[in-house]
C-alpha cells in the first residue's frame, strides 16, 4: 500500500514494507545501549485481545531528502501498531514534540481504522512527566477527549519485545 496524503508531498511515495525495509537495511535505527543486554535472551511476546491496544513508537531517520523541507537535518516516523493483529500504520514527521505527535497519532488513527481502548508509550517525555509515570497535562487532555487510557512501558524492560518492534524487525 502506498502512502497516501501528506507523506507524499514528502517526496516519498514507496510502500510502508519498502520504508521499514529502507530504514533496516541503512542500520538508520540507533543501538539501544540499555536494551543490548537482553539480546541473548529470550523475548516475552506480550499477548492482546483485540481492540485492546495501539503501540506506539517513533524511529529516528537521519538526513531525510532536502525536498522534504525539513527544519533539521533529522525527520521522525511515528509507528503505531495494532497489538493483536500486527498491523501497523507510520507517519513521517519533522519533530517528535507534542504538537507533532498529537497531529501524527490524529492522522494514524483513521489509517488504522480507529481507536482501541489503550495506547502502550515507551516513557516518552511528550507523554509523561520526567521520572514519573504521569502523563503531561496535554497528553492527557488528548487521550482523554479519545477516551482511551494510556499506558507507559516500565523502564527498562527491553526484554519483552513489543508489536512495534516486532514489525519493524520482521518486515520481508
Amino acid at each position: 500500500m502506498a502512502l497516501k496524503g501528506p507523506n507524499t508531498q514528502l517526496g516519498y511515495s514507496g510502500s510502508y514494507q519498502t520504508l521499514t525495509r529502507q530504514v533496516r537495511e541503512r542500520k538508520l535505527r540507533p543501538a539501544c545501549t540499555a536494551c543490548a543486554h537482553v539480546t541473548k535472551r529470550p523475548n516475552a511476546i506480550i499477548e492482546h485481545p483485540p481492540g485492546e491496544e495501539t503501540q506506539y513508537d517513533w524511529v529516528e531517520m537521519p538526513n531525510p531528502p532536502l525536498s522534504w523541507g525539513f527544519p533539521t537535518k533529522r525527520a521522525y516516523v511515528l509507528v503505531g501498531s495494532l497489538a493483536h493483529s500486527g498491523v501497523w500504520r507510520a507517519v513521517i514527521s519533522p519533530s517528535m514534540d507534542l504538537p507533532h505527535l498529537l497531529a501524527a497519532m490524529t492522522q494514524q488513527l483513521s489509517l488504522l481504522g480507529g481507536l482501541t481502548h489503550t495506547w502502550r508509550f515507551d516513557r516518552m517525555t511528550t507523554v509523561l512527566k520526567v521520572g514519573t509515570s504521569d502523563l503531561t497535562p496535554m497528553f492527557a487532555a488528548f487521550s482523554k477527549h479519545h477516551a482511551v487510557s494510556v499506558v507507559a512501558c516500565r523502564p527498562r524492560s527491553g526484554n519483552r519485545k513489543g508489536v512495534v518492534l516486532a514489525a519493524m524487525t520482521n518486515c520481508p
